[in-house]
């Protein structure tokens, strides 16, 4: 069983979701094996038929909203060319169990989301060791007041040593909507993002200065917003 937080805040985005769900990756191959079905007052329920890894495998999607924060997505995989009914009301019993309530941080919560939204956070790091090479990183997250973001980092690592030269280059990207938990006080900003990834963040604000994961941004709009 898979639990992951989504974004949805709506029954009709999470309905408009399930009716392009697929599950295509990492030797995953599941389609729905019906429509969505409503599941309690604030929740859909989608089953999935196809294959994990060669087998065939069924999969029962519950996606729960929640009005004070993210909302929860359950998996359930089991083996097997056709959903087992019986099997799968551990994920509706899971389900149903969820309860949400309104975190005791909400004034700080609220705080940190007015000071991010609108801002582009930038990271920057490179080093040189003259003719032996060396590295630059670039990361950068635009926090959009419409808890929308955009992200982008790339790297690149250059090595000649012995006369031996070589050199590498990574990219990554991706939008979504941002939110700001607080977890026994510590701030995280939590990014998900459209594709199903997801990332943590933990916040502090020292001297003036922001940091993210311990790694030092610079504070600017953001200016690529719509």
């Amino acid at each position: 069983m898979v639990v992951a937080p989504h974004a949805y805040v709506t029954l009709q985005e999470l309905a408009a979701a399930a009716a392009q769900s697929t599950l295509a990756e990492e030797g995953a191959q599941l389609q729905p094996a019906g429509p969505a079905r409503t599941f309690g007052r604030d929740g859909l329920l989608l089953d999935l038929q196809g294959s994990l890894q060669g087998n065939a495998y069924a999969c029962r999607a519950i996606g729960l909203l929640n009005q004070d924060g993210p909302g929860v997505l359950l998996l359930l995989f089991l083996p097997g060319s056709s959903v087992d009914e019986v099997r799968m009301q551990t994920a509706d019993a899971l389900a149903a169990s969820i309860f949400f309530s309104k975190p005791a941080t909400q004034n700080f919560v609220s705080e940190w989301t007015q000071f991010l939204a609108g801002k582009r956070l930038t990271f920057v790091s490179s080093y040189s060791s003259g003719s032996s090479g060396g590295y630059s990183m670039k990361r950068f997250f635009a926090l959009c007041a419409n808890q929308r973001f955009n992200f982008s980092s790339s790297s690149s690592v250059s090595m000649d040593v012995g006369g031996a030269f070589g050199n590498s280059s990574e990219r990554d990207a991706g939008s979504g909507r941002w939110l700001i938990q607080a977890p026994m006080g510590q701030p995280i900003l939590v990014l998900l993002f459209d594709d199903g990834r997801n990332r943590r963040h933990p916040l502090n604000y020292q001297g003036e200065q922001l940091y993210l994961d311990s790694d030092k941004y610079f504070v600017s709009p953001a200016t690529d917003c719509q």
